[in-house]
């Protein structure tokens, strides 16, 4: 099973990028994207705010995710929990997030559009996690924190040794929560 596939499309360039897994041979790359929300869009706040709508079911830990994300990165960028109906489409930045089953190959998956100065398009992004593959909760929770890292924006896959971040994409690892490096990497992107 791979990890996580991201599809991103490029707006202006009119592009569509698709996230494979990378061979283990790019151990310690960078895993830092340019993309990130737009805290003056649609409504203006000090930090950009994201709010993962939940229509999963409880096998599924999102909002404890959420609450965990939050406390890593919220010096920089703030991820908000809310049940499925509770986010306003029009003035907030949501996410939905969903579960899905399917014999794909993959643990769930993270999808958005691109606009101008790399920012995130408002309501492009959705989050997915595959019920299909037989797992245990810790690892379940390891793929949410993993995939809730994507709609952050700026935080790819992850490569390194050790494996220390719940953003790795390395086959049999399932770290619980983010590490230093995805903190510094938001910092980079939302420090603007």
């Amino acid at each position: 099973m791979q990890r996580s596939r991201i599809t991103r499309a490029s707006v202006a360039a009119g592009t569509t990028i698709l996230g494979v897994a990378v061979p283990a041979s790019v151990a310690g790359a960078s895993h830092g994207l340019p993309y990130h929300w737009d805290r003056n869009t649609p409504i203006v706040t000090a930090k950009a705010q994201v709010y993962y709508e939940d229509h999963t079911g409880s096998r599924w830990h999102v909002n404890a995710e959420t609450v965990q994300w939050y406390n890593y990165v919220n010096a920089y960028v703030l991820p908000f929990y809310t049940s499925a109906t509770g986010c306003n489409h029009s003035t907030l930045h949501c996410v939905p997030v969903y579960e899905y089953n399917d014999n794909d190959g993959f643990y769930g998956y993270t999808t958005y559009t691109v606009g101008a100065n790399n920012h995130i398009n408002q309501n492009s992004m959705t989050v997915k996690f595959n019920d299909n593959p037989s797992t245990t909760q810790a690892q379940r929770d390891s793929i949410v924190c993993h995939e809730l890292g994507h709609g952050l924006g700026p935080l790819g896959e992850s490569y390194a040794q050790p494996v220390t971040s719940c953003m790795t994409n390395l086959p049999g690892y399932f770290p619980l929560t983010p590490d230093s490096h995805d903190v510094s990497t938001i910092a980079g992107v939302y420090n603007h």
